[in-house]
């Protein structure tokens, strides 16, 4: 795990294929198309509905769980997951590969999210074969 990741989630103990890991939790904030979060906040995470556009998004910028933390990977071990507790949906954080002890917990933080990253200049540094979502030649600023 690279200083420019991030903080970044380490597994203390091994996780099977899916263990649902945690909550991703932070504030509510019901879908304003009048009122947007910042393009740049990186720890909103939408929730869409049957339509185009999300219903709420979870802002976990000043208030969340550990699960804000995971670092974006192109070959993700685990995966966010709509489940239904009751008649309350929750995001949360499920196990898609085995993780062993001291293996960075990585999801993929989508297509959406890199074309915003994009746009404000930044690029995915996850270093995996096959990157996705990495700065390419002729795009971009150069460093």
């Amino acid at each position: 795990m690279g200083a420019h990741l991030g903080i970044g989630a380490i597994a203390r103990t091994p996780f099977a294929r899916g263990t649902v890991l945690s909550e991703y939790v932070g504030e509510v904030i019901p879908y304003d198309p009048c009122s947007t979060p910042p393009p740049d906040n990186r720890y909103t995470f939408d929730i869409m509905g049957n339509s185009a556009e999300p219903l709420a998004c979870i802002d976990a910028l000043h208030v969340g769980s550990w699960t804000r933390f995971i670092n974006h990977s192109c070959k993700p071990n685990a995966e966010y997951v709509l489940k239904r507790v009751g008649r309350e949906a929750r995001v949360c954080v499920e196990v898609i590969r085995e993780i062993g002890v001291g293996g960075e917990i990585k999801v993929g933080y989508g297509s959406a999210y890199w074309k915003t990253m994009e746009e404000l200049g930044m690029w995915c540094g996850c270093g995996e074969k096959g990157c996705r979502f990495g700065e390419k030649k002729g795009r971009g600023k150069e460093r």
